[in-house]
């Protein structure tokens, strides 16, 4: 299903263009809200994209989905929208949020939080509570698949804090099998805000001062700010903690040998700022700089993968690329990762927390990215578009220098920046190859993801 040609392809469309209908299949993303009872009536919104579920192998080409504050702003119609809480007290006025949420774009998510939180007690209560925000998938592959060129607006903010508990289904694409997904031609765009600065208002009898972020009895915090795009594009879930992802696409034959399709630019994964801008700056995500960075995850795969099988396929690397005029147009990652903002004041604060690589088990086993091993494999998928730049093992970025067998190196922090990537602005993990006996860790060659 999709576009009936090269989705965003620069010849054809503008990158403005991915919220167009006119222009591809162009899907919605709306809400759930919840009055989490046990826990202090809290508010638990939950961002809900029109979802595909495949249960069987599927493909999904040329789609594109608008994030939750993108549908505010599009013509997407009021009556679609939940106009009260699952267990709320009082019915919310879709026009109280929205209508502010038009004319101000960059804080509609905190006019959403704001009346719905408002309305899950009373109006003279002493606090309104936000228990925190998470997202559905919009893609669920329960047999394997491929999605090419689609694009996904920005879903929720990406750090853990926000999520309100543990939950599951939290990326834009969830992996239920250990069969292959193959994705290319990507597009991410932006991210979105929650703060607290815009509770000073009231409604209805409601005083918005009064909505706080919910930490327990006696420590709620009355400041907040948390920017991101999603929690991360895809997760394993349900049982399965096996990846088999391939960021690239099958190979094809020609008269001149074999061409890997996994190095061509069609392929890229596109990051774009709010801006709809290829992401070029490495800023932090204060007040001023949000929009600017490229699109923030708490991790581009979650789940936790505790196994990396081999698959079929090619992933972003420069296989069977042998000479600089190729490596100067190959495929691979377009633009930057944003830093993200998880804090509790609403001035200044934690504004450059990273994004990070593979959610890998401690104790996790890895063989090979793919079955067709050549002589010239890289250690990595990460690679940046264009230039070919891949993070290297040993200098000049030492991802697996020095490290004993099995062990992994970095740290997992996401507010240190050990392990960055400045090419992309990801925080990576190098591996090296062997046997880590102390957390049974297995490696089967030195890697960074």
């Amino acid at each position: 299903m999709g576009a009936p040609y090269r989705f965003l392809a620069a010849i054809l469309l503008t990158y403005g263009d991915y919220d167009n209908p006119a222009k591809q299949p162009t899907f919605p993303t709306t809400f759930k809200a919840g009055r989490v009872r046990q826990h202090q009536d809290s508010l638990l919104i939950t961002a809900t994209p029109t979802r595909l579920i495949f249960e069987q192998e599927g493909t999904v080409v040329g789609v594109s989905w608008l994030g939750i504050v993108d549908t505010m702003l599009s013509t997407f119609d009021s009556s679609n929208y939940p106009s009260q809480a699952e267990y709320g007290l009082a019915q919310v006025p879709v026009s109280e949020w929205r209508t502010l949420a038009i004319g101000t774009p960059d804080e509609a998510l905190n006019y959403l939080f704001r009346s719905f939180a408002a309305r899950n007690f009373v109006s003279n209560a002493s606090e309104y509570l936000i228990f925190g925000m998470r997202q559905e998938n919009a893609i669920t592959f329960m047999n394997g698949g491929a999605m090419q060129n689609c694009a996904f607006g920005a879903m929720q903010p990406c750090d853990p804090t926000i999520v309100g508990g543990a939950a599951n289904k939290r990326s834009i694409v969830g992996l239920y099998s250990d069969k292959e997904v193959i994705a290319d031609g990507i597009r991410l765009f932006g991210n979105v805000k929650l703060s607290s600065e815009k509770n000073e208002d009231s409604a209805s009898g409601y005083s918005f001062s009064k909505v706080k972020l919910r930490q327990g009895a006696g420590n709620n915090k009355e400041s907040y700010r948390f920017t991101g795009h999603s929690m991360s594009v895809f997760s394993c879930q349900n049982g399965n903690t096996v990846s088999r992802l391939i960021l690239g696409s099958r190979t094809e034959t020609t008269n001149n040998g074999t061409i890997f399709n996994s190095n061509r630019p069609w392929n890229n994964w596109t990051l774009l700022n709010n801006n709809d801008e290829v992401a070029t700056s490495v800023g932090t995500a204060s007040n001023a700089g949000w929009k600017a960075v490229g699109p923030a995850f708490n991790r581009l795969v979650d789940g936790l993968v505790d196994r990396i099988e081999p698959h079929g396929q090619r992933q972003f690397n420069q296989t069977n690329i042998t000479n600089v005029a190729n490596s100067t147009v190959s495929g691979g990652f377009d633009g930057m990762f944003g830093n993200y903002n998880g804090t509790y004041t609403s001035d200044v604060g934690d504004d450059t927390k990273y994004t990070r690589g593979v959610g890998f088990a401690g104790y996790g086993k890895f063989t090979k990215y793919s079955e067709e091993v050549k002589t010239n494999d890289f250690n990595s998928f990460f690679r940046k578009a264009g230039s070919g730049v891949i993070p290297s093992i040993g200098a000049p970025d030492n991802y697996v220098a020095g490290l004993n067998v099995g062990e992994a190196g970095q740290d997992d922090d996401r507010t240190t920046n050990a392990g960055l990537f400045t090419s992309l602005n990801i925080k990576l993990r190098g591996y090296k190859a062997g046997c880590d006996v102390t957390t049974g860790r297995i490696i089967g060659s030195d890697v960074v993801f």
